[in-house]
């Protein structure tokens, strides 16, 4: 979502759930086709998920770009409000449009291992409803906010600067400041993004303890891990186009050695036909 285009922040159930909300005009469906989330992830790591059939919704304190949790433990008591303790978990979209800069971007540790899992959002978030019902919390989804400039994003809640009204109106509440941590700057618009929040109404985390968890690496503490059934959310798994030994990798993921058994597993061929051209 571009940030020029958004006029009012804004909050909506999800028909058919009972603890999911929608942020900014958010929807489950795209061109009437149910919406697809892709999540990449090391393969390694991915494995143990599937072991465990849970996913690891973290604590922003974990993300490394600092801009987008600068408004996680601001003290909002003006409009009345106080931070919540907040998980969260990226996903890209729209995928033709970045897959070639994702892969560069998730490749950069860990490049011969890296999967990119495709993710049928509405089995995601029957888990997720079910996961919120007995945890007592809420689940809120919404596309990451684009646009802004480093020095609009810093200083954004100051009354003279440009979409100062439209994140801090008079109305701030929950969805105020979830969408503050959905702003990401201008040069990360390729990445089309969306982010899943659950949210504990009854529990209220602060800047010093989940800091100190952090530094003390508690990683436990700031995690959500919620059940899954990999086998009903996950549409397919693309197996890396930088990955040597992306056979073997297949051969893992469709149960050729009964580890673990996808249907539908294939290696990208991103560059299948990028040869260096000899002559003109």
């Amino acid at each position: 979502m571009n940030i020029n285009e958004l006029k009012q922040i804004s909050h909506q159930k999800a028909e058919g759930f009972e603890n999911i909300y929608f942020l900014n005009g958010f929807s489950s469906n795209k061109n009437n086709k149910e919406r697809i989330l892709y999540r990449y992830r090391p393969f390694l790591s991915a494995l143990k998920d599937f072991s465990a059939n849970k996913l690891g919704f973290v604590s922003p304190v974990l993300w490394k770009d600092k801009f987008e949790r600068r408004f996680l433990f601001t003290d909002y008591s003006k409009y009345n409000f106080s931070g919540k303790t907040v998980r969260c978990m990226c996903f890209a979209s729209d995928n033709a449009m970045n897959e070639e800069a994702s892969w560069k971007s998730y490749n950069f540790e860990e490049k011969d291992t890296v999967i990119r899992m495709s993710i049928k959002s509405s089995e995601l978030l029957f888990a997720l409803d079910n996961f919120a019902k007995k945890q007592k919390s809420k689940v809120f989804v919404g596309e990451a906010i684009y646009g802004a400039s480093v020095d609009e994003i810093e200083n954004i809640h100051k009354q003279c600067k440009k979409y100062n009204q439209i994140f801090f109106s008079d109305s701030f509440n929950i969805e105020h400041y979830l969408s503050l941590m959905l702003l990401k700057r201008k040069a990360f618009i390729y990445e089309n993004e969306i982010r899943i929040f659950i949210l504990h109404d009854n529990k209220t985390s602060t800047r010093e303890t989940e800091y100190s968890d952090k530094e003390k690496k508690s990683t436990t503490k700031l995690i959500d891990f919620v059940p899954v059934d990999f086998s009903q959310i996950i549409k397919e798994i693309r197996i890396s186009p930088y990955c040597s030994n992306s056979e073997i990798v297949k051969s893992v993921l469709d149960g050729s050695y009964k580890i673990q058994k996808f249907k539908n597993v294939t290696i990208s061929r991103l560059y299948e036909n990028g040869s260096e051209l000899d002559k003109v």
